[in-house]
Formats: C-alpha cells, structure tokens, sequence
C-alpha cells in the first residue's frame, strides 16, 4: 500500500466510528449508567443477561470453550462507544477477567490506559520478531547485490547479512 491509500484507509476507519453510536450501543450505555456501581465491574454473563430491548436480549453469549471472546458483538460494541467522540460518553474500560465498567477517575483510566499501551508494546515486538524471522526463511523476497528482486527460478547461492539497523537477504553474485 502507498501512504496516501494507507492515509485514504486511516480517514475512512475513523470515519466510520466517529460517526454515532446505534442503539443497541446507546442502550448499553444507558445501561451501565443506570446500573452503575462504584467500583463495581460487569461480567460479560451480566450484560448478556440483563440487558435487554423490547423483552429481546441484545447480547448472546459464547458458549465454545475454543473462543476466547465470549461475545464479540459485546467487544465491539464497547469499541464503538469509546471511539465516539460526542461530548458525554463516558470511557468503558475492560479489567482483566473481561469485565465492563464505566471509567471513575483519572487514576483509574491511566492504569487501564498503560495497560492497552503495553498490550500494543508486546504485540509490536512480535511483529517486529515475524518481520525478521520472514527474512531468515526467505520469505520476503530475495534480492541481489544491486536491490533488485531476484527470480525465484534463478540459481542463487544465498547469503545471509546481519546488520543491527536492518537485516537484508543478499546473493553472492
């Protein structure tokens, strides 16, 4: 991808959840502030519970053992509502367990606000190691000498060099 399609696809996702909540979310919303417990966070089986629209329950819950998100529509529902900028949506943060609640304190949300910046740490530094593990297989493409893709019907003799700043796959040609 270019940078301008990279910038294209950042204003359309912004756009996109910056442009109201519907009202499966609003209900949410309106919910935890109705239901709200200092200190107090919500299960998901809660939620799925007692939350419901016109005598229908607006959350399913997973029972699958194999799927770690026991309810999906829950955790994007949450996603949409803190992406939304209208002033008086209150912050949902998540603990650990999976639990929702609205955020009380500026000290509350700074420890779940460094938890998701460590989350996004670890996650890159695995990125980070894929990204150099492709190049020790081979996976990203072979290039010579001169940075020109090499074709892979061609007999190359492969080699590999090791920089600290950035680690390239050349040929001995």
């Amino acid at each position: 991808m270019t940078t301008s399609e990279l910038e294209n696809l950042r204003a359309k996702i912004i756009a996109e959840h910056t442009q109201g909540i519907n009202t499966r979310q609003w209900i949410l919303k309106m919910w935890l502030e109705k239901n709200f417990v200092k200190g107090k966070y919500f299960s998901i089986e809660e939620i799925c519970e007692q939350v419901v629209y016109n005598g229908e329950h607006l959350y399913q819950l997973n029972k699958n053992p194999r799927i770690h998100d026991k309810c999906l529509q829950l955790s994007d529902d949450v996603r949409a509502i803190n992406w939304n900028c209208v002033d008086g949506y209150k912050i949902i943060i998540k603990d650990e367990k999976g639990g929702i609640k609205l955020c009380e304190s500026q000290e509350e949300f700074d420890n779940w606000y460094n938890d998701e910046i460590a989350t996004i740490e670890v996650k890159y530094q695995y990125l980070n190691t894929i990204k150099q593990k492709a190049k020790w297989d081979g996976v990203v493409p072979l290039i010579n000498k001169a940075n020109n893709p090499v074709k892979k019907y061609e007999p190359i003799d492969v080699f590999y060099q090791f920089d600290d700043e950035d680690m390239t796959i050349n040929t001995r040609n």
